[in-house]
């Protein structure tokens, strides 16, 4: 029996909020990872295609929403190739092929918000969101005596960004925050 986050009918389901399509991420994710499951390739609202392996990218170049504003909102690839086939006027089967359609791995957050502007990302906008991925220090003068898992946590509850752990020995969440300390973080924002 097919999983319902590799059906076009549960994949349909699960596209009306960012909350929802993150939830529908994480569980093909995990199909794919922890149950060795074979996924199949979706394309979403037009924007969006969901791998193999669990994960959304953004299409970039040609947009089958901006070129077919009543394109489905759930196909499968071949799908996809059938109805540009069908439906001549700015995509093709070559497209495809000699790589006119172009991918980058998109965020799926639901209540980010644009730190420069304050507007909260939601499905029908989260496509316009450029991506940006660093990491920086952060002062833990403000969370002296709290474990390092609850800095993050606190941090995430700002909403104005993902964080995580930087790339340094300050993996074990269960350190307590000292004053003069910093703490470095990786963050993924997404703005406008």
């Amino acid at each position: 029996m097919e999983a319902s986050y590799d059906t076009k009918e549960g994949i349909a389901k699960s596209i009306g909020s960012l909350e929802e399509l993150a939830k529908l991420l994480t569980k093909r994710r995990y199909g794919y990872f922890w149950k060795d499951e074979e996924l199949k390739e979706f394309f979403i609202l037009g924007r969006y295609r969901l791998d193999k392996r669990g994960n959304i990218d953004r299409l970039t170049g040609k947009i089958p929403k901006e070129i077919f504003p009543d394109f489905p909102d759930v196909m499968t690839s071949e799908d996809l190739i059938d109805y540009i086939e069908n439906n001549p006027g700015g995509i093709t089967r070559d497209d495809f092929k000699y790589g006119t359609f172009k991918y980058e791995s998109m965020v799926i957050e639901s209540g980010l918000k644009c730190p420069s502007c304050g507007l909260v990302w939601d499905i029908s906008n989260v496509h316009e969101a450029l991506i940006y991925r660093n990491c920086e220090w952060i002062s833990l003068d403000n969370f002296v005596g709290q474990t390092l898992d609850e800095v993050i946590k606190k941090l995430n509850e700002k909403h104005d960004g993902i964080y995580d752990f930087g790339p340094s020995d300050h993996g074990d969440g269960e350190v307590i925050a000292q004053p003069n300390q910093s703490l470095l973080t990786s963050i993924i924002r997404l703005s406008h």
